[in-house]
């Protein structure tokens, strides 16, 4: 009898701890709804693709990428061979209108957070950007 409410008891766990693993798998984030197309930081134009990721980092000697993750929200650290000021230049392009850039600098700590997100929509896309000089 012992044994029959231990086997009970595994296959609940299995099948409930399945049934969240199916319900995430399912839902594919979409982060071409930002529509960005590109990231300013100062002086450096980087091409990003529709996931927000930097594409053309190899041909700008003086940025790099030290992390990147995925989910509904998509982060990105960046290292940026340059000065923090507190009127950077530092913003995303977007093919909609409706998408909103928030840009928080710390010059203090020579790093900046660029959040890039649009109405009625759970994706974001965020850049750490730190800053050498």
């Amino acid at each position: 009898m012992k044994l029959l409410k231990v086997f009970f008891l595994s296959a609940t766990l299995v099948a409930l701890s399945s049934c969240s693993l199916d319900d995430q798998a399912k839902y594919k984030y979409d982060h071409s709804v930002l529509g960005t197309t590109s990231l300013t930081i100062n002086q450096y134009n980087i091409d990003i693709d529709s996931t927000g990721f930097p594409k053309n980092l190899g041909d700008i000697e003086d940025v790099a990428m030290i992390a990147g993750s995925s989910g509904m929200v998509r982060t990105f650290g960046l290292i940026v061979n340059d000065e923090c000021k507190h009127d950077a230049i530092i913003k995303a392009t977007s093919t909609f209108k409706d998408v909103k850039n928030s840009l928080t600098i710390d010059t203090a700590n020579k790093k900046c957070k660029l959040t890039i997100t649009r109405k009625g929509y759970d994706e974001s896309i965020v850049y750490n950007i730190t800053f050498t000089k």
